[in-house]
């Protein structure tokens, strides 16, 4: 019984306790039997690591381009600081066979990348051809929305979802991404909805909105009066312009998790949900455990392709030659020390090791700072409060709703 990962909860009248690194709750109310919870602890079944012929996630640049300028983009508008080019048929061809010689024949999700996906002119001879070789059971495809069409009613025969980059009403997503902007993405949300396509929106929050009066409320009715679903993202960069000051107070923070459990709730559209209220949810609903920082850094679990073939642990990193891999199977040295959690004292003997997630990229480049640099981690502290959030849904009687509702949105 591993006592660090353990955290006792008084819940009205009831204790409980939440055994984080087994993603368990036992109402300790009248005591703990210790033989019961080690039989458990024995018989329960974690979700296998991937299997030798599977890949949890095939990441492909296929545009090394793009015809927007936001003014945030980390890519060097599209390119990542190299030449504007997109993947061909023969380099495609090349990474298919890559992979299958590593005998993956089963894929979770091919994300379809850019720069703007939607410019390279193979891109529904590359769909079709790894459809072809793979069983996949969804292509993400990440977009402006800038597309035709007769490109989404092609799609549509293929088991394909979108995100669309839209950063809210007119003004404010035109100015952070080119006029006429706004209106090519909700034509193309429009095509989307007649084809019955799979879809939800990404806003970046930054600066702008703030100070043209646009806060996250704002853009959740923004979301429901148009019907879509959406992700908010604050900025990550060091232009003062765009760069975020605020931080966001405990009241703020309580309700927005509030918020996130009544949506899973009510069974609304989600919009929005908070990242903790999801990572804790996983964990007591699918078994979820994150290993390390960023699990999709292992390339045993996501593996990313450039333009060109080029093999990386992350998209982000598309831009610096120092961290291309060899081959399929090999590691960055220095990447893989930062992701895993045990290399960090505090993390070491953190409760809620094994749901903390972090972008170790944007950290090693950094964007970003270890949120455990100072005596108090600031995610420990929001787990903290979020666990106590839901497990008061258990004493309501939420839990049931939110447990469905929510695999249901994950599924």
């Amino acid at each position: 019984m591993e006592e660090k990962f353990l955290i006792t909860k008084q819940i009205g009248e009831r204790e409980i306790l939440f055994d984080a690194k087994n993603m368990l709750l036992f109402d300790t109310t009248l005591g703990f039997d210790e033989e019961q919870y080690l039989n458990i602890i024995q018989s329960l079944n974690f979700p296998e690591e991937n299997k030798k012929d599977s890949a949890s996630k095939i990441v492909l640049n296929i545009s090394n381009a793009c015809n927007y300028k936001c003014v945030y983009c980390y890519a060097n508008h599209g390119n990542y600081g190299k030449e504007n080019a997109f993947m061909d048929i023969d380099t495609l061809n090349k990474i298919v066979d890559d992979l299958l010689n590593k005998g993956i024949k089963n894929i979770g999700t091919i994300e379809l990348f850019g720069g703007e996906a939607t410019l390279n002119p193979k891109l529904l001879d590359i769909v079709e051809i790894i459809d072809e070789s793979f069983n996949v059971n969804q292509f993400l495809l990440t977009t402006n929305g800038s597309g035709s069409m007769d490109l989404v009613k092609k799609l549509s025969n293929y088991p394909m979802r979108y995100y669309i980059s839209l950063d809210g009403p007119k003004e404010v997503n035109d100015m952070l991404r080119g006029n006429g902007s706004y209106d090519a993405a909700m034509r193309f949300i429009s095509w989307l909805n007649d084809f019955k396509s799979d879809y939800s929106v990404s806003v970046t929050y930054t600066k702008v909105h703030e100070d043209l009066g646009i806060d996250y409320q704002d853009l959740y009715e923004f979301a429901k009066n148009n019907n879509f679903s959406i992700e908010i993202n604050t900025v990550i960069s060091n232009n003062k312009n765009i760069e975020i000051n605020r931080r966001i107070t405990k009241k703020q923070l309580i309700s927005e998790i509030d918020r996130t459990l009544d949506i899973l709730a009510n069974g609304e559209k989600n919009i929005n949900l908070d990242p903790y209220v999801i990572r804790i949810l996983k964990g007591l609903f699918l078994s979820k455990r994150s290993q390390f920082f960023c699990d999709d850094l292992q390339t045993n679990i996501t593996i990313h392709y450039d333009y060109d073939g080029s093999l990386y642990n992350c998209f982000k990193l598309w831009s610096d030659h120092r961290f291309k891999l060899e081959n399929i199977s090999s590691e960055h040295e220095v990447l893989n020390l930062y992701n895993q959690k045990e290399n960090f004292n505090q993390c070491r003997t953190c409760w809620a090791r094994y749901l903390c997630e972090l972008c170790i990229a944007d950290t090693f480049l950094g964007e970003e700072n270890f949120p455990f640099l100072d005596d108090c981690c600031v995610k420990k502290e929001r787990f903290e409060i979020t666990l106590e959030k839901i497990l008061v849904r258990l004493e309501n009687g939420d839990i049931d709703r939110i447990k469905s509702n929510f695999i249901n949105y994950i599924v």
